[in-house]
């Protein structure tokens, strides 16, 4: 019988497929908790923290918090590394045209956004955690001061906004089924999938939006405050409608147990 399974993902070896996997596990962790952390805070049953780096460090609080908070940072460093060697390498097989270059550097720009988990989780280690929005904020302030710093945040967040709206055409597309072993799901299982994708894309998607707008918003003002975190986002959805705040937050829950069941199956190429 022929073995048809694809060379480069063979290449990768067991060394990227564990990162990968391991990169799955610890950014579900984060997205889950935020989203379940949100809802809490909806009901007035926690003081709010929904962002990447309050989350950590609220993480943290807990007995082996240090050790689980080092294992995300781990996971998501080696889940980048999977990522940057997909756009090298292709184990795919996509499309050798300006789509299949489009989707190469979306996997590119998709490695550097998880790293922003990352960067929070060696804030948090190192003791200075729990200031993410300040932080945004005076970086901003900082750029602002450059040759075209104004600019510069400008196209920054129309970007984002752009990368938002990229999530909704990524799982309408079945793009999401890309790096799982559908074929090997049941039926229900695999309904489950698509479900889970849409609402945690969807949801990503929206907070971009208001990420990406408040960024554009804080540039045209010349106004580092206006600038705002993912928490500030679901508070901001929260001043719109209660629901609009619930149905992202599960989303957000959603996007952390599709990315564990893209743990459980990934797919590493065409194999």
């Amino acid at each position: 019988m022929a073995d048809d399974r694809d060379p480069a993902a063979d290449r990768a070896g067991p060394f990227l497929r564990f990162c990968a996997r391991a990169g799955c596990v610890s950014i579900g962790a984060v997205y889950a908790l935020i989203g379940i952390w949100a809802q809490l805070a909806l009901l007035r049953l926690a003081r709010p923290a929904a962002d990447e780096e309050r989350i950590l460090q609220r993480l943290r609080e807990f007995p082996a918090g240090t050790a689980m908070v080092v294992a995300i940072c781990l996971g998501v460093f080696g889940y980048m590394a999977w990522r940057l060697y997909e756009a090298a390498r292709d184990p795919y097989g996509l499309d050798t045209g300006p789509a299949g270059l489009f989707d190469r550097a979306t996997t590119v720009l998709g490695a550097f956004t998880y790293g922003f988990i990352a960067v929070s989780a060696l804030k948090v280690l190192a003791g200075h955690g729990g200031h993410g929005e300040q932080g945004q904020r005076d970086l901003v302030a900082r750029v602002f001061q450059w040759p075209g710093g104004r600019w510069l945040v400008g196209a920054i967040g129309v970007a984002i906004v752009l990368v938002g709206c990229y999530q909704f055409i990524y799982a309408a597309g079945g793009n999401h089924r890309i790096r799982i072993r559908m074929d090997r799901l049941a039926p229900l299982v695999r309904h489950l999938v698509d479900a889970l994708a849409w609402a945690g894309f969807a949801a990503r998607g929206v907070i971009l939006w208001v990420l990406g707008g408040c960024l554009a918003r804080a540039a045209w003002a010349s106004d580092p405050s206006k600038v705002r975190d993912t928490d500030s986002a679901f508070d901001f959805l929260g001043s719109l409608n209660h629901k609009a705040f619930a149905a992202v937050a599960i989303g957000t829950i959603a996007y952390g147990a599709y990315l564990w069941i893209n743990a459980a199956c990934y797919r590493f190429g065409r194999d």
